[in-house]
C-alpha cells in the first residue's frame, strides 16, 4: 500500500474512514479546516473520499483486512486440534517427551477434557454473613444489618468524612 501517493492529511483521512468514521468526521479528524462552513466541508470531504489515490488506498486496506479475517476464520478448532495431534506425534518420534505432553494437553483442552479449577473467595456479601454467624455462635456482638450506613465523600483536602460531619464545616 506504500505505492499510493498520499499526503499526511489524506492518509489520516483514509485511516479514519477505515476506522469507521464518516467522511465529514474523518475530514475534520485529519486536520482539514472547517472554517469554510459545514456545507463546503461536506463537499470537500466527499471530493476527497472520491479522489483516485485515496479511494484506491481505502479499497486496498479493506481488502487486506478482509483477507486477514478470512484467514483467521479458516483456522478453526478442528484445525488447531489436528495441528496439536500432529505436533504430539512428531515430538514422540523425536523423543521430546516434554513437548509431546504439552501438545497432548493442548489437544485435550481443545476437546474439552481439561477443566481448570480455581478457588474463589466471595468478597463482601456472604463472607460478612458467615463472619456474623461465626461471631454470634461464639457470643460476640454482630453488626446490625438494618443499621444505616453513612456515605463517605472526600472534601477538597482529600479527607473522607461522613455527610453529617462535612455539613458542619
Amino acid at each position: 500500500m506504500s505505492s499510493y501517493r498520499l499526503t499526511g492529511k489524506q492518509l489520516a483521512f483514509a485511516q479514519a474512514v477505515i476506522d469507521g468514521m464518516n467522511n465529514i468526521d474523518a475530514y475534520e479528524a485529519a486536520g482539514y479546516s472547517m472554517r469554510q462552513g459545514r456545507a463546503t466541508a461536506i463537499a470537500n470531504a466527499c471530493r476527497l473520499r472520491a479522489h483516485s489515490n485515496v479511494a484506491a488506498w481505502i479499497d486496498a486496506k479493506r481488502a487486506a483486512i478482509e483477507a486477514k479475517a478470512v484467514t483467521i476464520a479458516g483456522y478453526t478448532k478442528d484445525v488447531a486440534l489436528t495441528n496439536a495431534l500432529d505436533d504430539r506425534k512428531l515430538a514422540r518420534e523425536l523423543g521430546q517427551s516434554g513437548s509431546a505432553v504439552s501438545a497432548g494437553k493442548l489437544a485435550a483442552d481443545l476437546c474439552g477434557h481439561l477443566v481448570e479449577r480455581h478457588e474463589t473467595k466471595l468478597v463482601g456479601g456472604w463472607d460478612s454473613v458467615l463472619d456474623s454467624v461465626g461471631q454470634s455462635a461464639r457470643g460476640l456482638p454482630t453488626p446490625d444489618a438494618n443499621a444505616p450506613v453513612a456515605p463517605h465523600q472526600a472534601d477538597d483536602d482529600g479527607v473522607h468524612r461522613s455527610n453529617k460531619a462535612s455539613k458542619l464545616h
